[in-house]
């Protein structure tokens, strides 16, 4: 429980580092990009303090490149 209470402080600290920079440059764009790049980061840590199994995100990518080559490579056989 110690360390979800030192990874939610430490995410706080880095939103109030950043953010108030970014809305005085009226950087929304930037604003909006941080906080989808924290929000998904900060669950992530929550979840590894708690000793939550989370899933390794290669595992899904290879699942799509693979998907995607054999469509392709079906595809382009269909031409050659």
């Amino acid at each position: 429980m110690m360390l979800v209470l030192l990874a939610i402080s430490l995410f706080i600290i880095i939103g109030l580092i950043e953010v108030p920079g970014l809305i005085k440059k009226k950087q929304q764009r930037e604003l909006i990009a941080f906080s989808i790049l924290l929000l998904p980061g900060m669950v992530i840590t929550i979840m590894l303090s708690l000793n939550i199994n989370v899933p390794n995100p290669v595992t899904g990518i290879e699942y799509i490149v693979e998907h995607i080559v054999h469509y392709v490579s079906t595809f382009a056989g269909r031409f050659l």
